[in-house]
């Protein structure tokens, strides 16, 4: 086809065209930033991370290392994955506070293949799930759900429906060794789930906060806030808590970067 309509296109025009492709292929193209990079291998390596095995890791659950648009709490997660194979612990408890269309349950699942995870998420007919995400339309939410509840029927993972809110209601007497928060990013609920997660976090577990904004003076947007930064930093500052950020992506082109925190207690095993 393409041969056939070249002779009918001027040259003056076929050079604008290539241009004009040229052009929008490049903005589709994202250049990896090495220093980012570098950045969170370094501190992978002084978390004692094993990088070739979570390279391993990734790469076996058809994902790309390097990806400029994977966030980097796969790599985390890979990275805690062999830190405990080499104590001898390969199935820690897993508790995730927001499923969302549960591809990182899936890949929980398929990492920590002898854990039992947990994932939480509001019921769906829930203003908020419904108005969020591209929801709200009837069609695109039954095929976003189907999609989603097809991976929910793991059998090591358990999935509860509910306002995280009232996790301690649910999961009080549990202890967690790993738990992954990333649910509304907004306050209050960021703290609550942050402050819930470290009460349901056994005392040498880990805590993982998605989607930070390392910027006291940054302007809230609909999803994304410093509100969990402003939370963890005051814990951290209070002796509470030791926590490590991660670039979430590599690529160059941010306009505002984002963090994956890694927490752990410093030994304390109760705050309210």
């Amino acid at each position: 086809m393409k041969n056939l309509l070249s002779p009918l296109i001027p040259s003056q025009l076929k050079n604008f065209l290539k241009k004009l492709l040229k052009v929008d292929q490049g903005k589709n193209q994202l250049e990896i930033d090495d220093r980012l990079l570098k950045s969170n291998e370094e501190l992978f390596k002084t978390l004692d991370f094993d990088i070739v095995e979570v390279k391993s890791i990734i790469e076996k659950n058809d994902l790309a290392y390097t990806h400029p648009r994977l966030s980097w709490h796969y790599h985390i997660f890979a990275g805690i994955k062999s830190n405990l194979s080499k104590k001898g612990i390969n199935a820690p408890k897993i508790l995730e506070i927001g499923t969302h269309n549960a591809l990182f349950a899936k890949f929980l699942s398929s990492v920590f293949a002898d854990s039992e995870i947990f994932t939480v998420d509001l019921p769906e007919d829930n203003n908020q799930f419904q108005s969020t995400y591209r929801r709200d339309n009837d069609s695109q939410r039954t095929s976003y759900l189907e999609k989603r509840n097809k991976i929910l029927a793991l059998p090591n993972i358990n999935f509860f429906e509910m306002d995280s809110t009232k996790i301690l209601q649910c999961f009080g007497k549990e202890r967690f060794d790993l738990i992954w928060v990333d649910g509304d990013h907004h306050n209050p609920q960021v703290t609550i789930d942050i402050m819930n997660a470290l009460q349901l976090l056994n005392v040498d577990g880990i805590m993982c906060v998605d989607d930070i904004i390392m910027n006291e003076n940054f302007d809230n947007k609909a999803y994304v806030s410093n509100e969990s930064f402003l939370t963890l930093s005051k814990l951290e500052n209070n002796n509470i808590i030791t926590t490590h950020f991660v670039n979430k992506r590599i690529h160059a082109n941010q306009s505002t970067l984002k963090f994956v925190s890694i927490s752990q207690k410093n030994n304390i095993e109760k705050f309210y």
